[in-house]
């Protein structure tokens, strides 16, 4: 008896020591999952540990856990009815360590994967046959976020066979879709058959009533006259995806020769977050983020960036400040879907008085746009959906140049009728333009 007593002893103690020896080698992994549209926790998502035999679903509020899980990298496994599959790599567990995250689902009736790093989603599409005839090159905000891209201008160097440039905002940006350089006068006007569609709105240059006023000096081009827009005016940060038609693409997109940009903008609930980038010359800060309702979804989009075309000049730069609200409303259990738009840019181009210039050159092209639109769909079976579009768009742009022009001696009067008077000479004289 005293030796069964013992030996019972000794096995707790010793089941005591590799609990805790166990425990301190483990971590802990919970979470909340919630949808995009209506910001709530879903009820019923299995989660699984990649990895791992280790299976759970979510409780009515969308939570979920697994306990003394060993310390490592692991990817979580999220799948839901009309969700889709979606996994999230890169999830840490430290030893005696509870990791912890919010996981938004998006309904979606696609059949490739959607990946979360680092907070950027990325779709792995597992399309085995093109639904479309033409040829297309599709960005997602994982690409984009890859690059570090500014502005539309950035993001459209990643199509096979474009120049691959550092990303900055000092130079006019244009796309070139099966042409050759549009800085080139003569070759200007190929960017104007490129059509930019921006969350189905068309964006295009042809009220453009500008002069040349001398802004574009050969190495510096800071208005698009006689071609297309300037893609600078687009931030990259608020674009969630790019689609590229350099084939023939639909009748629908119209007024085009060279192919379609199609940039859908980020909508719906999404989480706050703030970025800001920075190097010796260019600098940018965005806030987004999207509140979420039951029938209903605010999203918003704040930029700044500041780009200098030569860090050892002063006074020699371009701003962009820009923002985007948006609306959306759902009806009939989400087969009426109604969406609203603002959208406002303001640019300043500069080229500041600079110290031993003789000529005394100053430049300047500010300029602002706002547009309104508001679309409607209406899913009215499986197959049939009606759409209506309204869309209204309001650019100014101000240029400005001067300068001090010498040349031979001239005479200048200030005479309106025929008659004599004393004559003034001059071999130089300050010139000013402006075009509004």
């Amino acid at each position: 008896m005293h030796v069964i007593r013992n030996f019972a002893r000794y096995l707790i103690i010793l089941l005591f020591i590799f609990n805790k020896s166990f425990a301190g080698n483990t971590g802990h992994i919970a979470g909340v999952v919630k949808s995009v549209d209506t910001g709530k926790g879903m009820a019923g998502v299995l989660v699984k540990i990649s990895g791992l035999d280790s299976t759970t679903f979510t409780d009515p509020k969308g939570q979920f856990q697994f306990l003394n899980i060993p310390a490592g990298n692991y990817s979580l496994v999220f799948m839901a009815p009309g969700y889709g599959k979606t996994i999230m790599l890169n999830v840490l567990v430290g030893m005696g360590q509870t990791w912890f995250d919010q996981i938004f689902l998006k309904k979606s009736s696609d059949t490739g994967e959607k990946f979360y790093i680092g907070g950027i989603e990325v779709t792995a599409e597992k399309e085995l046959l093109p639904e479309t005839i033409s040829t297309t090159t599709q960005i997602s905000s994982g690409d984009i976020e890859h690059i570090q891209a500014s502005s539309l201008g950035d993001i459209l160097e990643l199509i096979p066979g474009q120049e691959f440039t550092n990303p900055g905002m000092e130079n006019v940006k244009q796309i070139k879709l099966r042409q050759t350089n549009t800085n080139d006068a003569a070759d200007q006007n190929a960017a104007f058959g490129t059509q930019i569609m921006v969350d189905d709105v068309p964006i295009s240059n042809n009220a453009n009533m500008q002069m040349d006023t001398g802004l574009n000096d050969g190495a510096t081009y800071r208005i698009t006259i006689n071609s297309g827009i300037d893609l600078r005016r687009i931030a990259a940060d608020n674009i969630k995806s790019v689609q590229i038609i350099r084939g023939i693409p639909s009748a629908r997109y119209g007024d085009l020769t060279a192919g379609a940009i199609i940039v859908e903008t980020k909508s719906g609930y999404t989480p706050f977050r703030f970025k800001y980038k920075s190097n010796p010359r260019n600098h940018e800060a965005n806030f987004n983020g999207g509140f979420g309702w039951t029938n209903q979804a605010l999203n918003f989009n704040i930029n700044y960036a500041k780009s200098l075309r030569d860090i050892r000049v002063d006074g020699d730069y371009f701003t962009r400040l820009g923002g985007q609200l948006n609306f959306s409303s759902y009806f009939l259990n989400k087969r009426i879907e109604w969406v609203n738009r603002i959208y406002y840019t303001r640019i300043f181009d500069e080229q500041e008085l600079r110290e031993g210039d003789i000529t005394e050159t100053e430049r300047s092209n500010r300029s602002y746009e706002a547009r309104f639109s508001t679309r409607l769909n209406y899913d009215f079976s499986e197959k049939g959906r009606f759409s209506f579009l309204f869309s209204a768009n309001l650019n100014r742009q101000n240029s400005y140049i001067k300068r001090i022009i010498s040349r031979d001696l001239g005479i200048i009067s200030t005479r309106m009728e025929p008659g004599v008077q004393e004559g003034i000479f001059v071999s130089s004289y300050i010139s000013k333009l402006w075009v509004k």
